[in-house]
């Protein structure tokens, strides 16, 4: 963040309107205790950002914490595994390159406090390819809200001419006005197709539009153009970060798993890998001993922190739990999730330079290619292994592609291997119009994986998406598809609802709350 004393009147000025970027949302109580003085005991389903989190902050101040996992690994959309080669040897697979904001305020928090922070390293530009070889790249915008929009016409992702019609103009203001009540009562109604039609964005506004939609696994004539405000006032027009951004310096286990995994044994959570869990069994609010049983244990609380497709199927297999929270359970069976995705990681037999692109690019769509990484340059581990190919006198390049929503008529839906063949030539294809050279090199080793689990932001969906409260005073949701009452996008929603689930069971054994913290929640002209 720019100091104080390097900051301009105006920038200054912008600051001051807010009232400052960074915003509490909660005031703990330093005079209440910190621990408990007799344990309760919480099942955490899920073991992604959200339950990782919350079963932290839980075990910290002693309640006893048993967190369930379906996968083999924990990390959720954070998850690593490894991949054989054909010769027998294994190299780190992970779920592809994750982007940590600067203004991730709580998840930043976290991660320093276990001093994963020092893994983290700045990515140097957030950079788009146009299908015509066009680069877009933000790392010369000003960082102060406004200004960097001024900053962008400078710099030619548009002229002012194309932004000053009356059409164009009035649309844009409604992103300075991003306020959750109004905004969403407005514009939830609409999809960004509609909106940029309505607006005549110039081509190259409505690119970074597009890549801001893709990113939140949805097409532009399905994401709502509320959620779509919303990420634009987060990631841009309420922070003086800019677009920048780090990214963990090796695979996602050694830097990011085994340290959470290491601080939730040191405090006594019971992490259970491989664990589908079955029908909870819940009893009312005001039945004496515990609240649920899962897998035949009794537990206290229950934080359900698994992804939308999980959350579904635990609801549908546990009609008790329904009945003790039917206006949650009739929100979850409302929720679907997004397109489908797809990461497709390849070791190429060929050295390659990128010149001044960085590790990591969006991409101009056709109808697969959203983004590149070329993995060496992010992952320790994968330098090493293009070192040690070259040391033997051979090549050597990690590539990784991003489809963030594969198109819907595709396979009618389905993941398949039809389905899987049919991306790869997609994505070839688009690579190829960029970068020949990769598309055709040899390919020594491949995995590719195709998923459908991130919530789906679609025009008309807020309303029935449920919050981290329910109906039943025991039960708690966290998820990157939970409603929360600030904005907070992705890897820091799903923290941050975690961590708000955690405080709601501190207060509710009268314990001191952790503190939350927001970018403001309001647009600078709301």
């Amino acid at each position: 963040m720019a100091s104080e004393a390097r900051k301009g009147l105006v920038a200054r000025w912008i600051e001051r309107r807010f009232g400052g970027y960074r915003h509490p949302v909660n005031s703990p109580d330093p005079e209440l205790p910190a621990a408990l003085e007799s344990p309760k005991r919480v099942a955490v389903i899920g073991a992604g950002l959200a339950g990782l989190g919350a079963a932290a902050k839980l075990a910290e101040r002693g309640f006893g914490v048993v967190l369930f996992e379906r996968n083999h690994y924990l990390g959720g959309k954070l998850g690593a595994w490894k991949t054989t080669f054909p010769d027998g040897s294994e190299e780190a697979m992970n779920h592809g390159f994750h982007a940590f904001f600067r203004h991730y305020y709580n998840l930043s928090e976290f991660l320093s406090q276990l001093g994963i922070d020092r893994n983290l390293t700045e990515v140097g530009d957030y950079m788009i390819l146009g299908v015509d070889g066009q680069r877009y790249s933000f790392a010369g915008a000003a960082a102060t809200p406004l200004l960097n929009l001024i900053s962008l016409g400078r710099l030619g992702l548009y002229s002012f001419r194309e932004v000053t019609g009356r059409k164009t103009r009035t649309k844009l203001e409604a992103l300075l006005r991003y306020d959750r009540d109004k905004t969403y009562a407005e514009w939830d109604s609409v999809s960004f197709a509609e909106f940029a039609e309505q607006a005549e964005l110039p081509d190259s506004l409505a690119l970074v539009f597009n890549t801001f939609s893709r990113a939140f696994f949805s097409d532009a004539e399905k994401m709502s153009m509320a959620e779509l405000m919303k990420s634009f006032h987060y990631y841009y027009l309420s922070n003086d970060n800019g677009l920048l951004y780090d990214h963990l310096d090796d695979d996602f286990e050694p830097t990011l798993l085994t340290p959470l995994r290491e601080y939730l044994e040191r405090h006594g959570v019971d992490i259970r890998l491989e664990t589908e869990v079955g029908a909870i069994s819940a009893n009312s609010a005001s039945t004496e001993g515990a609240s649920f049983t899962v897998d035949d244990e009794p537990f206290d609380y229950l934080l359900i922190a698994s992804d939308v497709v999980g959350t579904r199927s635990i609801f549908a297999a546990s009609p008790e739990l329904a009945a003790a929270a039917p206006e949650t359970a009739a929100k979850i069976d409302a929720l679907f999730p997004g397109q489908r995705y797809s990461v497709w990681r390849l070791w190429l037999d060929i050295d390659f330079d990128r010149g001044e692109v960085p590790s990591f690019v969006i991409t101009e769509r056709d109808r697969y290619l959203d983004a590149i990484s070329w993995v060496e340059g992010v992952e320790s581990s994968a330098a090493e292994w293009v070192a040690e190919r070259r040391k033997a006198g051979k090549r050597g390049c990690v590539l990784e592609l991003h489809c963030y929503a594969v198109p819907e008529e595709l396979s009618g839906g389905r993941i398949d291997a039809e389905t899987e063949e049919v991306i790869r030539e997609g994505f070839l294809v688009e690579l190829r119009n960029l970068f020949p050279e990769l598309a055709d090199a040899p390919v020594i080793h491949d995995e590719l994986y195709v998923r459908r689990d991130f919530p789906a932001f679609h025009v008309g969906t807020h309303a029935q998406r449920p919050g981290i409260g329910t109906d039943h005073p025991r039960l708690f949701l966290a998820g990157d598809w939970v409603d929360l009452p600030f904005p907070a996008m992705l890897m820091e929603a799903a923290y941050t609802s975690g961590l708000m689930a955690a405080n709601a069971m501190m207060s509710a054994e009268g314990l001191r709350e952790e503190p939350v913290w927001s970018v403001p929640k309001r647009g600078i002209l709301a």
